[in-house]
């Protein structure tokens, strides 16, 4: 994938870029409404919108944005937003940018951050920008690649590579406080895929590899949310008694 998005890269020849992957559809005003951001704000080097989730049959299952309303943001601040909460500006299909900000490749030792890890380097130069229409749809089906490298937790090695690349940018810094967030965010990572169907041999074997951290950060996970957990059982309890109601 990395190659033949490369590959794309050296190939172009237009002033814009944008990466449409095989199942995924875009809108007929998308590029339209992308372009007239670059030229109403020079300074934007990446331009993101909503979009739509579709099943292997087109069939609308959610959304994803990154805000519900226009954003304009300096790139710095939206890659350390991102950094902690991961990738919320979203996929190829989703994002518009220059093809002269683009002076390298994308990063091939990453095997499924690969484009937020563009999605950064393009943000040190210039400001994000975000249009809350949903512009494309992002097919989410069983044998897509994304799909393959959550099931393996090939994403958790590449959180890792991305955290030693960008943890000591002046934007981000590497404090204690940081570091705690960063590595609460992994664990929840971990925790949350464990969750959701992953095969016990595979999940088994990284845990193993991570206990310190995923036992450490697991037990905060609770502690932290053990306040909110019980105000949500006793809104639970008070909705049921006809007390409250669950919004």
């Amino acid at each position: 994938m990395v190659a033949n998005w490369n590959l794309c890269l050296q190939k172009a020849s237009g002033e814009y870029v944008k990466i449409l992957c095989a199942d995924d559809i875009l809108e007929p005003d998308c590029i339209e409404k992308c372009v007239k951001v670059f030229a109403d704000n020079p300074t934007v080097t990446v331009v993101a919108s909503a979009r739509l989730l579709i099943d292997k049959d087109s069939n609308p299952i959610g959304s994803l944005a990154f805000s519900g309303k226009f954003q304009l943001m300096p790139g710095p601040s939206v890659i350390r937003k991102c950094f902690f909460a991961g990738n919320i500006i979203g996929e190829p299909t989703a994002i518009l940018f220059r093809k002269k900000d683009c002076k390298r490749l994308f990063n091939a030792n990453y095997k499924q951050l690969t484009d937020l890890e563009m999605w950064f380097y393009l943000l040190e130069q210039g400001d994000f920008a975000f249009l809350p229409g949903k512009l494309c749809k992002f097919r989410r089906h069983e044998k897509q690649t994304t799909l393959r490298n959550v099931t393996s937790l090939t994403f958790i090695d590449d959180e890792i590579l991305l955290h030693d690349d960008y943890i000591n940018k002046s934007y981000i810094g590497k404090t204690f406080i940081n570091e705690q967030k960063w590595k609460f965010q992994l664990t929840y990572n971990i925790w949350y895929h464990k969750n959701y169907g992953l095969d016990k041999k595979t999940i088994n074997a990284k845990i193993a590899e991570y206990y310190p951290l995923y036992l450490f950060y697991f037990l905060l996970f609770i502690r932290i949310n053990i306040n909110r957990i019980k105000y949500i059982n006793s809104l639970v309890k008070k909705a049921v008694h006809g007390q409250a109601k669950l919004l």
